[in-house]
C-alpha cells in the first residue's frame, strides 16, 4: 500500500513539473510573438 502512495506522489510531481515547463514554453512564445509585432 506505501508503494502505491509512492508512485501517486512521484507521478502528482511528474504531472506539476509537466504543468510548469508547458506554461514556461507558452509563455516564451507568446512574448516572442508579441515582440515580432514591434
Amino acid at each position: 500500500m506505501p508503494q502505491i502512495k509512492r508512485i501517486k506522489m512521484i507521478l502528482h510531481n511528474a504531472e506539476k513539473i509537466i504543468c510548469v515547463n508547458l506554461c514556461n514554453l507558452w509563455q516564451k512564445k507568446k512574448y516572442s510573438e508579441a515582440k515580432d509585432w514591434f
